[in-house]
């Protein structure tokens, strides 16, 4: 739905094309009237439709405030740091590998993963053949090692990961931790 923007003066915005702007948040509008540009949702993101042309926010927001894809641009994307494909504010989106992209992406509908460049100091290994590179912290929050970060882990239901269900209730029970 459009809506009045009353407070622009105040808020950091740039402009795209010549008549709208775009704020921090990810809302577009029109220059002149000060209304919102309208978005809808098609394949889980949010898009405008400017110029007879289906434009998605997050493409726009990436653009005008952390600049143009890193080369090749073919092999960039942009990722929604929180997983949230309709928050297309500045601080939730950055550049990133489609590896990156992938890796960010939830395996499992109950597990959430974040990805992190160092452990917590509490943070201990499995001492477990089958869990090699992995470490759990004081809450029971699960990190995975990769090449250069790890992958934060959350467990919502408390009983597997993205591994193998079956193997690790045989193996662990994380609420016994």
């Amino acid at each position: 739905m459009s809506q009045a923007y009353k407070n622009l003066y105040f808020t950091i915005y740039k402009l795209i094309f010549p008549n709208y702007i775009v704020t921090q948040e990810g809302h577009l509008f029109n220059k002149d009237t000060n209304v919102q540009v309208p978005e809808y949702l098609k394949n889980k993101y949010l898009y405008v439709h400017l110029f007879n042309k289906q434009i998605p926010v997050h493409l726009i927001v990436a653009l005008k405030y952390l600049g143009p894809r890193p080369r090749p641009t073919k092999d960039h994307q942009i990722d929604h740091c929180n997983i949230n494909s309709t928050d297309n504010s500045v601080g939730n989106l950055r550049y990133v590998t489609r590896r990156q992209n992938c890796m960010n992406r939830s395996k499992m509908g109950t597990t959430v993963m974040v990805y992190v460049d160092e452990l917590p100091e509490d943070a201990i290994e499995f001492r477990i053949e089958d869990f090699d590179n992995m470490f759990i912290d004081e809450n029971k929050q699960i990190y995975i090692k990769l090449q250069n970060h790890y992958r934060k882990v959350n467990l919502n239901n408390g009983k597997y990961s993205l591994l193998d269900k079956h193997h690790i209730r045989q193996s662990i029970d994380i609420q016994d931790l």
